[in-house]
């Protein structure tokens, strides 16, 4: 367990410690996909924490690619701004951060697959909408 707090370096990154928090969707964006005040007090807290990497929740590349209407966005010049503002935040603290392009998945939930029938393109494989 002594390993768990030492520092970790990987391809010029060194981590203060090998505890990090996954990717975790919040589904509570804007309608547009920017973050919210809620993704700044739940990443800051998690950076607060003392691990060494948080990583965003994962972000659709196009609207259409969202899972549900309320997912991260990065589609336009519009969201630098608000993801400018998490990570100056999580900068003031030592941990790092990273983010994830999204995949166009469904939930598992089945009121969440529901929403998220009307962003899926008609053309678009993969398993059938309930």
């Amino acid at each position: 367990m002594t390993d768990l707090f030492s520092p970790f370096a990987l391809r010029g990154v060194t981590l203060r410690n090998r505890i990090g928090v996954s990717p975790m969707c919040q589904y509570s964006c804007s309608d547009d996909g920017k973050p919210t005040d809620w993704h700044l007090a739940h990443l800051f807290s998690r950076a607060v924490s003392g691990v060494s990497l948080v990583i965003a929740e994962a972000s659709a590349v196009t609207p259409e690619g969202r899972i549900t209407p309320r997912d991260l966005g990065i589609w336009s010049d519009d969201h630098i701004r608000p993801h400018a503002r998490l990570a100056a935040a999580i900068a003031a603290v030592p941990t790092r951060t990273g983010g994830r392009s999204g995949s166009p998945v469904r939930c598992i939930s089945p009121e969440c697959a529901c929403k998220a029938t009307s962003l899926a393109p008609k053309s678009r494989s993969g398993p059938a909408s309930p």
